[in-house]
């Protein structure tokens, strides 16, 4: 009888411990959308994905299109976003706190600010473009 009260506690504590590493594996708390649904028969599109440069306008604009023709709503365009982020920008938008990505506009509105400079440094390589050329023509013609 002690025998059979020991292996039930064992037994007791294994089946806490499974209850603890279940509560580990309920992935539904690490969705900002649980409830969002995609719509019938849509497809992800297989496109390129951020890499963390190039104008963020542009890749926001090109992802907003795309997943509104395939009817998604905002909450799986949200949901969905770092599908289309590949390498730093991906860690990037995973550490972002839940908090402040809870619509589309919050995820564009961080995705623009965190990638705002690469406008800015767009704007510079043009400018030393022109530059070196037209340095380049000041001193041929001299």
């Amino acid at each position: 009888m002690v025998k059979v009260k020991e292996d039930l506690k064992l037994l007791s504590k294994k089946f806490d411990q499974v209850k603890i590493s279940w509560n580990y594996m309920n992935y539904t708390y690490m969705s900002t959308y649980p409830e969002a649904k995609f719509p019938e028969k849509f497809k992800m599109r297989d496109s390129k994905k951020f890499e963390g440069s190039g104008p963020p306008i542009i890749h926001l604009q090109s992802y907003h299109r795309a997943m509104t023709l395939l009817g998604a709503s905002e909450e799986i365009m949200a949901q969905m976003y770092q599908q289309a982020l590949k390498e730093n920008s991906l860690i990037w938008f995973l550490s972002l706190e839940e908090s402040r990505i809870c619509s589309w506009e919050d995820v564009a509105r961080e995705f623009m600010s965190q990638y705002k400079y690469n406008e800015e440094l767009e704007v510079t390589r043009r400018d030393l473009r022109f530059l070196s050329r037209t340095l380049g023509k000041q001193s041929i013609a001299s």
